[in-house]
């Protein structure tokens, strides 16, 4: 669990993983933007990453899930990329095989192995074909880790507007040994327990490791000064 505040590197802990380790590394945000970011990060760092939300094109979310599809069938041999440093870009796109999927599109970047997945929690737990490919992966020991981004959102949404975000537990059903990271800048102590208990972390036994800072930041000030408004300056 990394409970640091904004700007001390939380995206890097799972970023940089996913750059030089094999497997992929899916992250769960509760909105949209912060999906869109997310996968903008990534993609910038030189990770090969997709995204998946509601707010997408129908054609662009099949493309995503083409590329997972692709990425669960690429030969093991294309997963393995321990040498390469975080940061580096390298397509060869004009060596990459055509693929025979019918759902995929003819765009070469299509048949390179996915580092990054982005995703919602509805599509997460929602769409079977999403499942279907990640389940794929993980038979083949290629679904590395998941993220859940914004975790506090567990126990202060969860129980009001968001029934997916209650069901993120299934996460541990569906993938019982994929390691789980849960990310927040502003989750209290019994917020931080109530995402222990919602995502099962400690249920395999061993004990949740947390990473975590002092949330006060000594580089910000509040301050707030009086101002006395002349008549005219009064909504009339």
């Amino acid at each position: 669990m990394l409970l640091l505040p904004t700007g001390y590197g939380k995206s890097l802990c799972y970023f940089s993983a996913a750059g030089v380790l094999e497997g992929l590394t899916v992250v769960v945000c509760p909105l949209i933007a912060l999906v869109d970011d997310q996968h903008m990060q990534a993609s910038s760092g030189g990770l090969q990453a997709c995204k998946l939300h509601s707010g997408m094109h129908e054609r662009d979310q099949r493309r995503s899930l083409a590329r997972i599809w692709s990425s669960a069938r690429a030969p093991l041999a294309s997963h393995q990329r321990a040498s390469r440093a975080f940061a580096t870009v390298a397509h060869c796109q004009d060596e990459l095989a055509s693929t025979s999927d019918p759902a995929a599109d003819t765009d070469p970047a299509l048949a390179s192995v996915l580092d990054v997945l982005v995703v919602t929690p509805e599509r997460l737990l929602g769409s079977k074909a999403l499942r279907a490919a990640l389940c794929a992966l993980h038979r083949r020991r290629l679904l590395a880790r998941i993220v859940v981004d914004e975790a506090h959102v567990l126990s202060r949404w969860g129980t009001d507007f968001r029934p997916a975000l209650l069901m993120m537990g299934q996460i541990r059903v569906h993938w019982p040994d994929v390691p789980i990271i849960a990310a927040s800048a502003t989750a209290t102590p019994s917020v931080a327990r109530e995402i222990q208990d919602c995502l099962q972390l400690g249920a395999d036994g061993r004990r949740t490791r947390v990473a975590a800072s002092a949330s006060a930041r000594r580089n910000l000030h509040l301050s707030v000064q009086l101002r006395v408004s002349s008549p005219r300056d009064l909504p009339s």
